[in-house]
C-alpha cells in the first residue's frame, strides 16, 4: 500500500504493463498537490510513467492524500471528484478506465462507498 505519490506512480512505473489497461491508448497528467507532476502514457496496456509537466489527454488534480487513499481503496476517484476533491479534465473515458483500474487493483468501492456515502 503507497504512504505517498511518489511511491504510488513508483510502483505504477514498476509494472510496465497493467492487464486491466489493455485496449486503453492515451496521456495522464497527475497534478498532485505539493508532491508534483506526474505523467503517464498507457499503449494498449504498456505503462510508462514518469515525473513532469507534460500536456496529457486526461489530467487529474487532486491532493497527495486523496490520491493515496484512492490508490490504497480507501476512497474512490470518482465519488472525490462529485464532492469537488478531484478535478478531472480532457477525455472522461481515461479517467474512467483509471477509476476502474484502481478499483480492480484494490477491491475498492464497498468500504468507502459506505463510510463516506
Amino acid at each position: 500500500m503507497p504512504k505517498s505519490a511518489r511511491e504510488f506512480f513508483t510502483a505504477l512505473a514498476g509494472r510496465g504493463f497493467e492487464p486491466r489497461l489493455r485496449g486503453v491508448r492515451g496521456t495522464y497528467r497527475f497534478d498532485v498537490e505539493k508532491a508534483g507532476y506526474w505523467h503517464m502514457a498507457v499503449d494498449d496496456g504498456r505503462l510508462t510513467v514518469r515525473e513532469g509537466r507534460e500536456p496529457a489527454d486526461c489530467i487529474i488534480a487532486l491532493s497527495e492524500d486523496d490520491l493515496v487513499a484512492a490508490a490504497r481503496g480507501e476512497r474512490n476517484l470518482l465519488t472525490l471528484a462529485m464532492q469537488g476533491r478531484v478535478e478531472i479534465s480532457g477525455d472522461l473515458q481515461l479517467a474512467q478506465a483509471f477509476h476502474a483500474m484502481l478499483r480492480a487493483t484494490t477491491g475498492a468501492g464497498t468500504r468507502e462507498e459506505h463510510i463516506h456515502g
